[in-house]
């Protein structure tokens, strides 16, 4: 038997077999997407209800529709399930710990720089012992710069706010208002990848999105629910999401590349190869670690927007 005959005839089936995989993880995405969606609505509306009911105790209280049902906490919640589960794999060595290596090196750069600001101190010889203290700059060269650390962080930050956004959308709308908002995401995505990463794609691809826009804008002109605070977030969800995927991007293409230079590249010393590889960013690990981020960042958020209501609600119970 021929085996380019053979060949031949196997790749149709397993393009096939990766089309129908495609097709299958886009329709159980959507299909999540909506049972979140719901689930979301339903848990604000409740929020929204006990909210309203506490404050109606409080005479002098006066709270806003939208941060009734608390949209920012919920969000900074949905965060710290997330990373809990997250922290879980990595406890468990389900998955390999990301930015190990970058975490152990930045904690013994400021545990070396401590340990110099208090013989300093002790010494009272500020000026030169400042010099002593702070790693040298031939020193600090010589530990690899985090830069996947940084790119995690600058992803997390759109993750954040991306979904803090949509859940703000959802808070103040319905939900099929804010799905149809939320139509307008992959414009946005042609528009950073344009923008970011100078990709321009074919005409055809631009000319499909045209009727997206027209039956947004027609959705929104005749809805009777309209409402500018929820297109808006919508819209802010919709930027933040389409940066964030296009970060993400460059980010797992900088990591293969990376790899890729290690592996081929003879002259490396160890101490690199252990560094990148140590960094572990697989997709899903790159959005574990995103998670972990945003919960931080969204904590304080929440304290400041909404950290009076919740101080009612602490007061009340």
């Amino acid at each position: 038997m021929n085996p380019r005959l053979s060949a031949n005839t196997k790749m149709p089936i397993d393009v096939l077999r990766n089309n129908f995989q495609v097709i299958c993880l886009f329709a159980l995405w959507f299909a999540l997407n909506i049972l979140y969606n719901i689930t979301n609505k339903w848990a604000l509306e409740d929020v929204r209800e006990k909210v309203i009911e506490a404050a109606s105790q409080q005479n002098d209280f006066e709270v806003s529709y939208l941060s009734s049902s608390l949209p920012i906490t919920i969000g900074c919640i949905q965060f710290g399930i997330g990373s809990a589960y997250a922290c879980f794999l990595w406890l468990l060595r389900i998955r390999p710990v990301p930015h190990a290596d970058e975490l152990s090196r930045g904690m013994t750069v400021v545990k070396r720089n401590c340990i110099g600001l208090v013989r300093m101190i002790r010494s009272a010889q500020l000026t030169e012992s400042f010099r002593i203290a702070i790693v040298s700059p031939r020193e600090r060269s010589n530990i690899p710069s985090p830069a996947t650390l940084r790119d995690t962080s600058k992803i997390a930050v759109y993750h954040t706010f991306g979904q803090l956004c949509t859940i703000m959308s959802l808070s103040t709308n319905s939900i099929s208002f804010a799905h149809v908002i939320k139509a307008m995401e992959p414009l946005f995505s042609a528009v950073a990848s344009w923008l970011v990463l100078g990709q321009v794609m074919n005409i055809r691809v631009y000319m499909s999105l045209l009727p997206v826009v027209f039956g947004v804008a027609l959705a929104c002109a005749g809805a009777k629910e309209f409402s500018w605070v929820s297109f808006w977030s919508g819209m802010g969800s919709n930027a933040f999401f389409a940066m964030r995927g296009v970060v993400s991007k460059t980010v797992m293409e900088k990591s293969v590349s990376q790899r890729a230079r290690i592996i081929n590249d003879a002259d490396v010393d160890q101490r690199e190869r252990g560094y990148l590889h140590g960094s572990q960013m697989s997709p899903a690990n790159l959005f574990a670690a995103v998670t972990c981020v945003s919960f931080l960042l969204s904590i304080p958020l929440a304290l400041i927007s909404e950290g009076s209501i919740l101080k009612m609600l602490a007061n009340q119970s």
